[in-house]
């Protein structure tokens, strides 16, 4: 967009000449512009480019986010109907091992019980 031109500064410099060679290179590509854009510094074109430019990045943008927020949400959708079943799932296992723990502790209760009178009666 800009024809390829460059200055480049060395701001830290003392040197009165260098830095007036450097004025001069600026003042000369200054000149070539306006020139080329028949005596302004710019264009109405060149400001409407960059605009168009700008705002199709923008829109570049907003659209990889928006798509991102879309998959995003439809990721966390299918995941959530697996998700809450084997919550489900876990929730029974959990009642069932919990319902077998009793049953065994009432098995062994009921197995000591009848050892203890097993040992009363034979003795």
């Amino acid at each position: 967009m800009c024809g390829n031109r460059q200055v480049i500064f060395d701001n830290k410099t003392k040197d009165q000449m260098k830095k007036a060679e450097q004025l001069r290179e600026l003042l000369f590509h200054v000149n070539m512009v306006v020139q080329k854009n028949g005596g302004k510094p710019y264009t109405n074109d060149v400001i409407e480019e960059v605009k168009v430019t700008e705002l199709k990045e923008q829109l570049q943008r907003w659209s990889f986010e928006e798509q991102h927020k879309g998959i995003t949400e439809t990721v966390k959708s299918k995941l959530k109907e697996p998700l809450h079943s084997l919550e489900k799932q876990l929730e029974k296992e959990r009642a069932a091992r919990l319902e077998a723990e009793r049953k065994i502790c009432e098995l062994r209760d009921s197995l000591e019980k009848t050892q203890r009178e097993t040992e009363v009666g034979l003795t």
